[in-house]
């Protein structure tokens, strides 16, 4: 009986702390007095804070530099930014595994409809005017046309992303349309190079992001010897690797075949990619090298096919980035490279990183510098330098810290 009587003391002392509790600051007069006093300016009102809405204008849902960037920004979780949606523009490209890991973070829109969608994309011809209505900044990448749909949606209301990074003329056509949409832009390149496709009186005004990379994408999930089987390629054959867009124009991927046509019997070269010029490439593998060669759709791993070459090679004319040298540099795999991208500036900064290439390079060129691989390794610089510039934390940081104190410039 006498506990029961201190519980029901403590009782009431409870509903009496709970009441003085409510009246003081959920009753009807404080609630006058707190908004009178707002009014009067004599108190702050709380801001609650909003996240960024940014979305994406593409050409494709390929995988390629530009969405596997994307894919590392969305994967890693943003307390100052919510991604509203991608418009893509055709189904050209469309890959199903890229298309599935943006899924996990929005929704992929295009306003024609096709078999090679699966589901995974939604139909709607008004999909550009509802995605500029709903985000308040929008990367336009990619267009190299000016498109109807697009040209419907008021993009005076949003901040349009316009971006260099790619091969040189495409990146510069793409700003040219990108510019031709909104009167407010913030302005981006993923390296000092890539500044000059900008109108000059821009350059100024543009901010450089390095590219990040999912380290855990170059880490090989089977063993050297286990993908050499796989392939079919003789464990002590010398590979020459090239990953990315099949553009010979831009990309010069030919060059791998006819070296290794001069380098002989022991000599492989392996093609990772998609594009238009895969046919040429076939003829030029066939005519060089004979049955030493591969041809490979995008591989999710990256770090397999890495870890089972001897060498990178990027023979580009131009470059932006370019992430494949980024993640043979995380891979721990030689590059032989033309001085494009952010090879200038690193290396200054560093030292050597990639065996050179000449601009315009020969066959020979190329051949020459397989030769002199085992001379010196730049591998642990390589990846020691990846670690401190292509980190996925640092260029996630980076792009935020854009999007929230970039400057906007006025471009009517």
């Amino acid at each position: 009986i006498d506990q029961a009587v201190k519980c029901a003391i403590n009782d009431q002392v409870l509903v009496s702390k709970a009441r003085n509790v409510a009246w003081n600051n959920f009753s009807q007069y404080v609630m006058f007095d707190n908004f009178k006093k707002m009014i009067d300016g004599k108190s702050k009102p709380v801001v609650i804070k909003q996240k960024r809405r940014v979305g994406f204008c593409l050409d494709y849902c390929a995988m390629g530099g530009v969405t596997r960037n994307l894919i590392t920004l969305m994967e890693r979780e943003s307390s100052e930014i919510e991604w509203t949606g991608i418009v893509i523009q055709s189904d050209g490209a469309f890959d199903i595994d890229t298309a599935k890991k943006i899924k996990n973070h929005c929704q992929i829109f295009c306003p024609k409809d096709s078999p090679k969608f699966k589901g995974l994309v939604t139909v709607s011809p008004n999909c550009y005017v509802s995605l500029a209505e709903r985000s308040d900044f929008v990367k336009i990448w990619g267009v190299l046309e000016k498109d109807e749909y697009l040209a419907a949606a008021d993009w005076d209301s949003t901040v349009v992303l316009t971006v260099a990074h790619g091969p040189g003329e495409w990146t510069k056509r793409s700003i040219d349309i990108s510019l031709c949409y909104g009167k407010r832009h913030l302005f981006m390149s993923v390296s000092e190079h890539e500044k000059k496709f900008f109108p000059e009186r821009f350059r100024e005004h543009v901010h450089v992001i390095f590219n990040g990379v999912d380290e855990n994408r170059c880490l090989p999930q089977v063993s050297r010897t286990q993908m050499r089987e796989q392939l079919n390629i003789p464990q002590d054959a010398i590979v020459l690797v090239f990953m990315g867009r099949f553009l010979l124009a831009d990309k010069n991927c030919t060059l791998l075949s006819e070296a290794v046509g001069l380098l002989g019997d022991n000599y492989y070269t392996v093609f990772v990619g998609t594009g238009p010029d895969e046919k040429k490439i076939i003829q030029s593998a066939e005519l060089h090298c004979k049955n030493n060669y591969r041809i490979l759709p995008r591989i999710e791993c990256v770090g397999d096919i890495l870890n089972a070459s001897d060498v990178l090679v990027v023979a580009s004319k131009v470059e932006g980035g370019p992430l494949t040298t980024c993640e043979a540099f995380f891979a721990r795999c030689p590059v032989i490279s033309t001085n494009v991208g952010f090879l200038p500036i690193f290396e200054a900064k560093y030292g050597d990183l990639a065996y050179h290439l000449p601009d315009n390079p020969t066959p020979q060129d190329l051949a020459d510098q397989v030769l002199r691989l085992d001379e010196y390794d730049l591998t642990e610089r390589a990846y020691r330098v990846a670690k401190v510039e292509f980190n996925q934390e640092r260029y996630a940081r980076d792009f935020e810290d854009i999007i929230l104190n970039g400057e906007v410039i006025d471009v009517s």
